[in-house]
C-alpha cells in the first residue's frame, strides 16, 4: 500500500483538495451561460431550448402528474407522462413518451427531470455529455449512465430530458426494503453482486470520466435492464443524479492559480 500511496502522491492525484462550493458553484454559472449561448445558434448541434420568457407548461406545474397527461415542450416535441420515477427536494423525474413532429418512427421512452433553479440542470445536462464522450460502453453497449438528451430553460425552473435507466425508478433503497419484508434481510450474494456493480461503475466514472459524482447513496442507483456478461440475471445498475458532480478535468485544485 505505501507504494501504491507513494506513486499516487507523486503524480499530484493525492492529497490535491477541492474547494467543492466554489467550483460547483463556478461550474453551474458556467454551463448555464453555455447552454443558453448554444440555444441562440440553429446549429450548435444541441438539443437546447431557452424559454425563459415562457412559463412552464401547466401540466407540470401540479404536486401530482397522471398517467396519459400530454405536455407540449416548444421545440416541436410532445411528451405524455406515463408515470413517476423519483422525487427530491428540488425537484421529480418523470417517466415520458417523447414524440416529435419530425419523427416518423413513433415516440421514444425517456425520463424528465423538472427543477428550479435551471442552473442546476444546465450543469448536469453538460456534465453527462462530458461523461458520454470520455466513458466507453462495454462490449454489450450497456452504459452505466444516463445520456443528455435534451434542455428546456422557462421563466420558473427547467427540464432536463436524458434516457431513463428503468419504467419503474427501482432503486437500492427499494431492493433493501422488498428483501427486508420477505426475509428480514439482503442475501450476503445479492449484496456482494450490487457492491460489486456499484464500486466497476465508480471507477469508470472516476479513471476514465473525470468526475466525481459526491452524490452516491443507495436511492441514485437504479436498477436497469443490461445484456452485459458480467449483469446477473440481466439486471444492472445506472448511477443517477448528476446535479452536484464535478469534473475533475476542469476544477481548480487549493495551491493552484485559477
Amino acid at each position: 500500500l505505501s507504494d501504491e500511496y507513494s506513486k499516487l502522491k507523486s503524480k499530484g492525484s493525492l492529497l490535491s483538495a477541492i474547494e467543492y462550493t466554489m467550483e460547483h458553484r463556478k461550474s453551474t454559472e458556467t454551463a448555464l451561460r453555455s447552454c443558453m449561448k448554444a440555444a441562440k445558434k440553429s446549429n450548435s448541434g444541441f438539443s437546447i431550448f431557452d424559454h425563459r420568457g415562457k412559463p412552464l407548461p401547466k401540466a407540470l406545474l401540479r404536486k401530482s402528474f397522471p398517467s396519459g397527461t400530454n405536455v407540449e415542450l416548444l421545440g416541436g416535441e410532445s411528451a405524455t407522462i406515463i408515470n413517476e420515477l423519483g422525487r427530491g427536494v428540488y425537484g421529480v423525474v418523470l417517466l415520458v413518451d417523447v414524440s416529435s413532429e419530425e419523427d416518423n418512427e413513433g415516440s421514444q421512452r425517456r425520463a424528465l427531470k423538472i427543477q428550479a433553479p435551471i442552473g442546476s440542470l444546465a450543469h448536469e445536462y453538460s456534465l453527462l455529455l462530458e461523461v458520454e464522450e470520455r466513458v466507453q460502453p462495454d462490449s454489450s453497449g450497456f452504459f452505466p449512465f444516463p445520456r443528455s438528451e435534451a434542455l428546456y430553460a422557462f421563466s420558473q425552473g427547467g427540464l432536463f430530458m436524458m434516457t431513463a435507466g428503468s419504467e419503474s425508478g427501482m432503486n437500492l433503497i427499494d431492493v433493501a426494503n422488498c428483501y427486508k419484508k420477505i426475509m428480514g434481510n439482503v442475501p450476503e450474494l445479492i449484496a456482494i453482486y450490487y457492491t460489486s456493480r456499484m464500486l466497476r461503475h465508480l471507477e469508470s466514472l472516476h479513471e476514465d470520466g473525470k468526475v466525481l459524482h459526491c452524490d452516491v447513496k443507495p436511492d441514485n442507483w437504479v436498477l436497469t435492464p443490461s445484456q452485459s456478461r458480467d449483469a446477473v440475471g440481466g439486471c444492472d445498475l445506472m448511477l443517477v443524479d448528476f446535479g452536484r458532480a464535478i469534473d475533475l478535468e476542469k476544477v481548480t485544485r487549493q495551491g493552484e492559480d485559477p
